[in-house]
């Protein structure tokens, strides 16, 4: 993740790379304003590659409007979010399966605003 300006970055590859040298590419278009108080970011969960990005509010393509959050809060979210993922320690007290728990914990938590706290104490 990088920063330059008014605007966040984040190379991504599928390929091995030199952890001193990235050389990205990016179009013109693909650079979106950002700021620290604007709600500009939504996140997205791989379930299969346990894995949890944000992304910018102009990026989105889905159907229903997720919901969208500051910076700060995404990625206060997203920590959130890969505990759940690769920790199993929070599920010791519920009796659903933990795969199915994450999916349903993880899909509520990015698309209200409840807290993981309100979530988790509505399932017990």
């Amino acid at each position: 993740m990088g920063r330059a300006a008014k605007c966040k970055w984040r190379l991504q590859s599928s390929q091995e790379y030199d952890k001193r040298l990235r050389l990205g590419y990016a179009n013109w278009m693909a650079f979106h304003d950002d700021n620290s108080s604007e709600k500009l970011y939504f996140i997205e969960v791989d379930f299969e590659a346990k894995t949890a990005a944000y992304q910018h509010k102009n990026n989105f393509q889905g159907t229903e409007l997720p919901v969208f959050r500051s910076a700060s809060d995404a990625s206060k979210m997203i920590k959130q979010i890969r505990n759940l993922l690769h920790s199993e320690n929070w599920a010791k007290h519920f009796e659903t399966g933990i795969d199915d728990l994450r999916k349903v914990i993880i899909t509520e938590l990015i698309s209200t605003s409840k807290t993981l706290q309100k979530i988790k104490s509505e399932l017990l």
